[in-house]
């Protein structure tokens, strides 16, 4: 399972079942030394839901387990 989350107009958040949610940056143009995440959090287990409110463009929530 993938969770995907659009965020501002150039960011994408995302998490797998491996429990990393990554936050990547879009480029107008492909890198030449291709693309790679911004930012990471390692929750250690199945990450449930991702959230990135348009009111609150510097905050970021992720649960997972029983935590938020």
């Amino acid at each position: 399972m993938l969770l995907l989350r659009m965020a501002a107009t150039h960011h994408l958040f995302s998490a797998k079942e491996d429990g990393q949610a990554l936050i990547w940056k879009f480029f107008t143009t492909v890198p030449t030394e291709g693309f790679d995440h911004m930012l990471a959090y390692h929750a250690g287990t199945k990450i449930n839901q991702l959230q990135w409110p348009a009111a609150h463009r510097d905050w970021t929530g992720v649960s997972f387990s029983n935590k938020v």
